[in-house]
């Protein structure tokens, strides 16, 4: 048990108590023995552990350890980066950790939209699976569905190291601009005076489509594969 792992449990405000426990457990076994660690592992031979005992006896742990409980937006960072190891390690499965990782999203009222990731691919995975054709991730085929889920893992797990902006997926790679950029759906501004002249007398439906917010182009790649996000990575270093 490691703390990334309870720092996301909270954050997330999912049960943690547990986790406290089996962390106060392997403190004792690898040889910590202060009293706040042993009074915490000790809580374990209860039937239900009271929440404000774990809760108790946990922050004084903590400050035992010097250790500083991150902020909430470090905190999901960590539990992600925690479930991809699981996974990639073969102590979490695959579509378990696909699962969990979805579950973050919505979790953090939709703020975090890095993890969208997931919530995009759990719904092409279930398109794949009722045979609709109309998904995000082409490459994605049900022979391939376990490598797939694997590869967007292990680079979802090199994105949360690094330094993203929040709004990171609502980027595009613009292929005018040549860089990465913000874009919108919005009225399409890239249109004849002819156009604009029909639009104003309504003789014309305006046509809605993404756009560049720098350029006004169309012609963006959204951030859907692992291969656009490391093209957009690198961007980012440069």
């Amino acid at each position: 048990m490691t703390l990334a792992k309870i720092w996301g449990l909270k954050a997330l405000s999912k049960p943690y108590e547990q986790a406290c426990i089996d962390w106060a457990e392997q403190l004792l076994i690898a040889g910590n023995t202060s009293e706040n660690v042993l009074i915490l592992a000790s809580l374990g031979l209860d039937q239900k552990p009271e929440y404000y005992d774990v809760e108790r006896y946990f922050l004084l742990a903590l400050q035992d350890l010097k250790v500083t409980e991150p902020d909430y937006f470090e905190s999901i960072k960590c539990y992600g980066i925690y479930l991809c190891n699981q996974a990639l390690t073969g102590e979490l499965g695959l579509e378990k950790a696909a699962n969990l990782l979805a579950e973050i999203y919505p979790s953090t009222n939709y703020d975090y939209d890095i993890f969208s990731i997931w919530t995009d691919l759990l719904d092409d995975l279930y398109l794949l699976e009722n045979e609709d054709p109309y998904f995000d991730h082409p490459e994605l085929t049900k022979t391939n569905q376990q490598a797939y889920i694997e590869k967007q893992i292990r680079h979802f797990a090199v994105l949360l190291s690094r330094d993203v902006p929040p709004d990171f997926m609502n980027r595009g790679l613009c292929h005018e601009c040549q860089t990465l950029v913000k874009m919108e759906w919005r009225k399409k501004t890239r249109i004849t005076g002819f156009q604009k002249v029909m639009q104003v007398f309504k003789l014309q439906k305006p046509v809605y489509c993404t756009e560049c917010l720098t350029c006004g182009s169309t012609n963006i790649t959204r951030l859907l594969t692992v291969e656009a996000r490391e093209q957009a990575l690198r961007i980012l270093q440069k």
